[in-house]
């Protein structure tokens, strides 16, 4: 009769739940249940998800990107640089009109063919750091290229002391490579859709062909711009979209303005209007 005693005790005290040594009618507390002496625990502390704050999106106080953009021109250059060239491509067509230019050594007539000028596109790098909400300022480098079709006076005469006129020639009239800062407004921060405005300025370093006067000299047989340098002015409109708090898409409309000063003019300006697309990069947060 003890024997079982003993073995009913036994089973009932393995399967009664254990008490609080302390109350004697409380649980043990389970390690995944919260404790309120503990304000930091819940019952997610064991989990396998992430912690941390969530990613920002878009532009922000402290954020600094990097961007690269390529585009084309939107429309043909204008400015007096370009204008004084048009004027050079007149006189060479009235002068093949007129017989006082000719195609050979012979002299035999020169046909004249009209001249164009093509913008080649701009290709921009920036790093641009927000140091507000809204505003932020950067820096970058930018190269861009006129390319033409026209034609130029060789450096000897016909038998009757004509000036000779090649065929047309493609080359590049003008190019250029510089660096320009800005100060950007963003209207939308911390937001996927970045729009924002851009005031740019800076400096540029040119090469090419200039003519230094309307009407040829003949002791002149080489149009190479030296020394050729400016400044740079502008703005841009543009949006950035982010794909991810780290990498976004961007599309800029861009308007640079230079005045250019060489050896063979003292100041001529030059206009050209870009379209780009690229990408930005998220670097850091100060």
């Amino acid at each position: 009769m003890v024997r079982y005693l003993i073995i009913a005790f036994l089973f009932f005290s393995v399967a009664l739940p254990a008490e609080s040594p302390e109350t004697g009618d409380n649980p043990v507390p389970s390690d995944t249940e919260p404790n309120p002496e503990q304000p930091n625990s819940n019952r997610y502390s064991d989990s396998v998800l992430p912690s941390g704050g969530t990613p920002i999106l878009g532009f922000y106080d402290g954020r600094i990107t990097y961007s690269s953009m390529i585009g084309p021109s939107l429309s043909a250059p204008s400015g007096s640089y370009i204008n004084a060239e048009k004027q050079y491509d007149d006189y060479l067509r009235a002068r093949v009109y007129t017989g006082e230019i000719t195609s050979d050594p012979f002299g035999f007539p020169a046909r004249y063919y009209n001249a164009n000028y093509q913008v080649k596109g701009i290709v921009l790098i920036e790093l641009e750091a927000a140091f507000s909400e809204h505003f932020g300022a950067g820096a970058g480098l930018f190269t861009s290229s006129i390319k033409t079709r026209r034609q130029e006076l060789l450096p000897f005469t016909d038998s009757n002391g004509n000036r000779i006129l090649d065929y047309p020639d493609r080359r590049t009239a003008y190019s250029e490579g510089g660096l320009m800062g800005f100060v950007s407004y963003h209207p939308i921060s911390r937001n996927a859709v970045d729009p924002y405005l851009k005031v740019r300025t800076g400096i540029t370093f040119a090469s090419g062909y200039a003519h230094q006067y309307v009407l040829q000299d003949p002791y002149v047989y080489d149009n190479r711009m030296s020394n050729a340098r400016g400044i740079v002015y502008g703005g841009s409109l543009g949006l950035n979209f982010y794909l991810s708090p780290e990498l976004g898409l961007n599309l800029e409309l861009t308007s640079l303005g230079r005045t250019l000063n060489a050896d063979q003019f003292s100041s001529r300006t030059l206009t050209t209007n870009y379209a780009t697309i690229g990408f930005t990069v998220f670097l850091q947060s100060r």
